[in-house]
């Protein structure tokens, strides 16, 4: 193991450290973060150098920037947290009595609803039936509605760890098995790291549950075994056209067993291979992957036709013969330094940071904050085991979708305190007339 590399598995071990040391930093970003270094990221790493997946490049440069990435990720994370302490503005919002409740319950139930009926019919278009390539067409399109569901499950969980409401946990459940058969029959790790953080952080956040320290350390161990096993469990539920329990039951899990001892590197060699000729070419393109991202999530081809929509897009291939692909994924750390060179290391500061406001808010009670940090941090991980530019093309659609059911909730409260004042208001000029 390189030295480089050797730095990146001490950070996420430290950071792991910190997590057993003080059970209640266990669901901060750069924690959470440390956790995927040190199981995912380090022996993925390992394995490109071990086994010379890329031949005998000198990778120092790209651990190094991977590094400097997760170390940003630690100072963001920090400096929102400062920032939003010495701005406690959350503290307005910290209560439920904002919210009128049956509309709150009403816009859980719209998202349930409008999620399933676009998850349904992603599960019906034949491209869905295509694991491991990326959606496009109206697929990719029912796969973002999709992801609805999930808001409204958090929202409807994080309600009823609030107050109790027995509607607000039957809306959570009902939707959490709507929502299952992702994690059964796709197999997909995001997926079912989703389900765990809605219920874990909800209960983290309203009551103050944190797992033990031996729980945290065999969660740990636990998480870096099926994070290796997932993609050979996902190609046995797909050749034998079964549910990941059976898959379990016939023993696919151990046919290929390895921990750290990995056999191949798909994501982390084919980031590595780009960030590595990038610098080497000086084939950078400045916003290109974003801008991409937003127009393959936003543009409908179905509707206004692919060459019109591959016309908005910029070119990001290499213009040498250097690149090959080996994996459909190709981290962030790839597209944050083809766009901004080693200045990359700042949209994971960016993106730490606004993870640290909301956690700010989320621990003083703010239940929006509570709620976005629960939605997104699993699109906060994806931003480094795939793609900064996914991440960012997310915000808009969350944004969108989750304003509404606060909005409408929060005007029924305001009318209500307009309807008392108004009528305090007008016992105050009955009673001067009387005098």
């Amino acid at each position: 193991m390189s030295f480089a590399l050797l730095l990146l598995l001490l950070t996420g071990l430290v950071l792991i450290g910190v997590a057993i040391a003080k059970p209640r930093t266990v669901f901060q970003y750069p924690i959470v973060v440390g956790f995927l270094v040190a199981g995912w990221l380090v022996p993925q790493a390992s394995a490109v150098e071990r086994l010379h997946i890329l031949g005998n490049l000198d990778l120092s440069f790209v651990w190094l920037y991977m590094l400097g990435c997760v170390l940003m990720t630690v100072i963001g994370f920090s400096t929102g947290r400062r920032v939003g302490e010495a701005r406690p503005g959350s503290a307005r919002y910290s209560s439920l009595d904002r919210f009128d409740l049956d509309r709150l319950s009403l816009g859980c139930l719209v998202l349930i609803v409008f999620g399933t009926a676009a998850f349904l019919a992603m599960g019906r278009s034949a491209a869905a039936d295509d694991l491991g390539t990326e959606w496009t067409g109206v697929t990719a399109l029912y796969a973002l509605l999709s992801q609805a569901l999930v808001y409204g499950m958090a929202l409807a969980w994080l309600v009823y760890m609030r107050t109790g409401h027995k509607r607000m946990m039957f809306l959570a459940i009902g939707a959490l098995v709507i929502f299952i058969p992702v994690v059964l029959f796709a197999v997909k790790r995001s997926s079912a790291f989703e389900i765990a953080i809605i219920f874990l952080l909800g209960r983290f956040f309203v009551r103050g549950k944190t797992p033990s320290r031996a729980v945290i350390a065999a969660g740990a161990i636990l998480g870096i075994i099926l994070i290796h096993q997932i993609g050979d469990l996902r190609e046995y539920v797909k050749v034998h056209n079964v549910s990941v329990v059976d898959a379990l039951v016939e023993g696919a899990a151990t046919e290929n067993f390895s921990v750290l001892n990995l056999k191949r590197a798909p994501e982390v060699s084919s980031g590595a291979v780009d960030i590595y000729y990038t610098e080497k070419t000086g084939g950078y393109r400045p916003f290109a992957s974003i801008w991409n991202r937003l127009v393959q999530q936003y543009v409908p081809a179905f509707i206004l036709g692919d060459k019109f929509k591959n016309g908005l897009k910029f070119d990001e291939s290499f213009k040498d013969q250097y690149f090959s692909s080996h994996g459909a994924t190709r981290t962030g750390f790839s597209d944050s330094f083809r766009s901004f060179w080693v200045f990359g290391v700042f949209c994971f500061f960016a993106i730490a940071y606004g993870f640290g406001r909301l956690w700010t808010g989320a621990m003083a009670g703010d239940i929006r904050c509570q709620f976005f940090y629960i939605i997104l941090l699993n699109d906060g991980l994806i931003a480094m085991t795939e793609s900064v530019a996914r991440f960012v093309a997310t915000l808009p659609f969350v944004i969108l979708v989750t304003w509404l059911p606060f909005y409408v909730a929060s005007r029924g409260t305001r009318a209500t305190v307009r309807g008392r004042r108004r009528a305090a208001g007008g016992g105050g000029e009955l009673a001067s007339a009387g005098q």
